[in-house]
């Protein structure tokens, strides 16, 4: 990451006893902390593929995404006071789509080289119907497929979004891609797909066959968003809810395409 980031040295990322990181930080310029807070955040990511999954993730393919990363995110360091009263400091922010106050959420686009899958779940208490709803998009904004698909005598809204997140990764693993931000806005189901555990829920045959197929992919994120970021989704899966329609296709569904439009607008910085 040196070739790219202004970062300290290496002796300097070592446990030197309490409050390291806080003196590490501390030392650093203001435009250097989110740097440093990314990189030991990837650095624990590589750690637990290699304890916890196959050990394929490799150092150049993050050295790509966090710079991919920090662009797309817009990561700043706005001025806040030290509590000693002594300076001004500055304090990294990565931007947080699921915060209660988060300004203008939107849909942002994947790092280069991976595929964004949003996937969504529709249910109704009434009938127990449900359905669900995917669209995968590239970098540049790019419809890649969206699909359909409804249920019947679905148990509750879980079992329809943990159905969503498991068709949306097989969806992405039958087209042949390798990278992919599994982007959706029910918790439950983010939670539950972290887990490494083996998950115990009512719901735990669907969510293990779907960690199974997440380790076919050289690397993979899953990140929790705000309804309003995931709206394309959402709006295929209340589609087939309620029409009874299933389908699966690359081009971009006519009662979609103003949200779709709406993302792209919103979603890449000026």
């Amino acid at each position: 990451m040196h070739k790219f980031w202004a970062l300290p040295s290496e002796s300097k990322f070592r446990d030197t006893g309490t409050d390291w990181l806080q003196n590490l930080l501390a030392q650093a310029d203001e435009g250097t902390w989110p740097r440093i807070l990314l990189l030991l955040w990837r650095a624990w990511h590589l750690r637990n593929d290699v304890i916890h999954q196959d050990g394929k993730a490799r150092i150049d393919e993050s050295v790509v995404f966090l710079q991919s990363y920090l662009v797309d995110n817009h990561l700043t360091v706005p001025a806040m006071q030290d509590l000693r009263g002594k300076a001004i400091v500055q304090a990294p922010v990565i931007r947080d789509t699921t915060a209660p106050n988060s300004p203008d959420p939107a849909w942002s686009p994947p790092p280069k080289g991976w595929v964004k899958v949003n996937t969504n779940g529709s249910f109704s208490d009434r009938d127990r119907s449900g359905g669900v709803g995917i669209i995968m998009r590239d970098r540049l904004g790019n419809c890649l497929s969206t699909s359909c698909v409804a249920l019947m005598q679905c148990e509750d809204a879980e079992e329809v979004e943990d159905k969503a997140a498991l068709e949306g990764i097989k969806i992405a693993t039958n087209l042949g891609y390798t990278k992919i931000v599994l982007e959706l806005d029910c918790s439950a189901v983010a939670k539950a797909l972290r887990l490494r555990e083996p998950d115990r829920s009512k719901q735990w045959n669907t969510y293990e066959e779907a960690k199974k197929n997440l380790k076919a992919f050289q690397d993979h994120m899953i990140i929790l968003v705000k309804r309003d970021c995931n709206s394309c989704a959402d709006s295929l899966a209340k589609h087939a809810r309620t029409s009874g329609v299933s389908f699966l296709a690359d081009t971009i569904p006519h009662f979609v395409r103003e949200l779709v439009t709406k993302d792209n607008f919103s979603g890449f910085p000026s």
